[in-house]
């Protein structure tokens, strides 16, 4: 079966030989440290390779050194930006003096430190650095991450916009819009070793809401990126027990090989295997990467081992849910730009696979949806583009916080099947004393039990509170958004950090684990959504 959405990307601007002997020498702890360092500009790439290359046989320090020479410190090809379109402030009302208020507006001054352009210097170009030439200032998460992130900028644009930030929130969606028109997709991240995946497509739906970010060729690109996270290998046929024949999607990558950024973590993981073998594990690895979910239980066949990871086997609740919510947001988009056209056949998208989710993904038994797992036979079919039997797929062991997605894109058959959901959820587990962790399992990865991630809790508070009483003070969607609430607020004002992940087992804010790099400190998603939440009227029991 061809894929139409595989292209060559320009992953790598240096050697692949030199990329293999610094990652492999262990001169650097964390692989992304050398893939996030630009080239000198007095000097040449053949000069860096050449001088690692001599520097091998003489250990990890030589090989640094080497490098040191040639390149300049992670990130240095970023800047802080001169000056903000106007001074960040959430105005949500708060009382002055009082918890949310303070918080609140630390947290949208913190947006001075986490917006970065690219520098000036013409030291660096698209040559010597792998960060991509985006026209307009990005919101990076902090610590090891130097660039902006597909799904996180879903979050930190509203985020921006809610501070007064409207120029700034608008080209964060620009950049994602500039990428589709050189590149064809939004990467994982503005990175050219990103370039060979996605992340979740939440581009359209953060142009629904800000249309003032929008630009004259925004649905032309949507369709575009529509095309790209739908064909190929991303489409699975599945024939239901009547025959009715429905297509949903997986995750998939364009890449199977090491990821540059983890390169000896993959190439250690993959030292036993065959070379065929090899190359189908790093996709799958690439694979969940694309999900946003690296790594989660959800994706191995063990439960635990991420040599059995198996990505592209999952028919994910969430990424379908998240595409019918692509398919609402274009057709909207459409039909306000006037396109009478495309909003008919984007409603009809919509409803096909709303069906579908139904059809192949709901589970009248637990009343909730679930991934769901082909076996390896019904994986090659599918690779040939062939259908597969409904009836043949796996439910996905585990309670997992993304079963509960379709209730943020409004993915439900029925107001009935949104309140079974709603219940199951209430019953899952999943809802601990410091928010609604991942996972009901425990794996050491960290899109696991106990974490907690911001995203998924504003997904899954805006989603339940659709469905319940706004009068109820102890609705679920109040319960989790408190309980996340309470947690990060801990961290903060013991340690004055915002974390990406929290521990959820207990709400004195401390930050998560598991996974294949520590903890990050900043943070762009988490200060987004603490923002959003603060603003929709969530965490006044902070002021008591």
């Amino acid at each position: 079966m061809r894929d139409d959405s595989e292209k060559q990307m320009p992953m790598l601007w240096i050697p692949k030989q030199l990329l293999e002997a610094v990652q492999c020498s262990g001169a650097f702890e964390d692989c992304k440290t050398f893939v996030d360092m630009p080239l000198q500009g007095q000097t040449s790439v053949e000069a860096a390779t050449d001088d690692v290359l001599q520097a091998i046989p003489d250990g990890a320090e030589a090989v640094r050194a080497a490098v040191l020479r040639h390149f300049d410190e992670a990130g240095s090809d970023l800047d802080q930006p001169l000056s903000l379109s106007s001074h960040p402030r959430l105005d949500a009302g708060f009382p002055p003096g009082s918890v949310r208020c303070k918080w609140s507006q630390w947290l949208a001054e913190s947006w001075t430190q986490l917006l970065r352009v690219r520098t000036q210097d013409q030291m660096y170009s698209s040559r010597t650095s792998s960060l991509l030439p985006l026209p307009y200032p990005m919101v990076i998460p902090a610590g090891r991450f130097r660039e902006s992130y597909y799904w996180d900028s879903y979050w930190c644009a509203l985020a921006l916009d809610a501070c007064g930030l409207h120029a700034e929130g608008a080209g964060a969606l620009r950049n994602l819009l500039w990428t589709i028109r050189n590149y064809g997709i939004v990467p994982n991240g503005t990175r050219k070793y990103y370039m060979g995946r996605s992340q979740p497509p939440l581009l359209a739906a953060a142009l629904e809401k800000m249309p003032h970010a929008r630009e004259s060729d925004t649905v032309q690109l949507l369709l575009k990126e529509y095309k790209s996270a739908t064909s190929g290998y991303r489409a699975v046929r599945v024939v239901l027990e009547g025959g009715e024949m429905v297509t949903l999607q997986r995750y998939w990558s364009d890449t199977a090989e090491a990821r540059p950024e983890s390169f000896r973590e993959d190439t250690e993981l993959a030292q036993d295997l065959s070379d065929n073998e090899k190359h189908k594990l790093w996709r799958n690895i690439s694979s969940a990467c694309a999900s946003g979910w690296d790594f989660s239980s959800r994706w191995m066949q063990n439960g635990f081992d991420l040599k059995s990871t198996c990505t592209t086997r999952v028919i994910p609740v969430d990424l379908n849910a998240f595409l019918l919510k692509m398919e609402c947001a274009i057709a909207t988009i459409a039909t306000e730009a006037g396109n009478e056209s495309t909003y008919s056949t984007f409603s009809h998208l919509a409803e096909q696979r709303r069906h579908a989710i139904d059809k192949v993904l709901w589970s009248k038994k637990q009343k909730r949806w679930q991934d769901r797992i082909m076996s390896e036979q019904d994986f090659e079919l599918s690779l040939r583009g062939q259908p597969i039997k409904r009836k043949n797929l796996n439910c996905a062991d585990g309670i997992f916080a993304s079963d509960f997605v379709p209730l943020w894109c409004k993915a439900e058959a029925s107001p009935e099947q949104a309140l079974y959901a709603i219940e199951s959820l209430e019953k899952s587990g999943l809802l601990e004393e410091g928010g609604l962790v991942a996972s009901n399992r425990s794996s050491g990865q960290q899109w696991d039990f106990p974490n907690v991630w911001p995203p998924l809790v504003h997904m899954l508070v805006e989603g339940v509170a659709k469905h319940v009483d706004p009068d109820n003070p102890r609705s679920l969607d109040k319960q989790m958004a408190t309980a996340f609430l309470q947690n990060a607020w801990q961290g903060w004002n013991s340690t004055g950090s915002m974390y990406e992940k929290y521990n959820g087992c207990k709400d004195c804010g401390i930050a998560g684990s598991g996974g294949e790099y520590s903890v990050q400190v900043g943070f762009g998603w988490t200060n987004a959504v603490v923002l959003l939440l603060l603003r929709d009227g969530y965490g006044r029991e902070l002021d008591d």
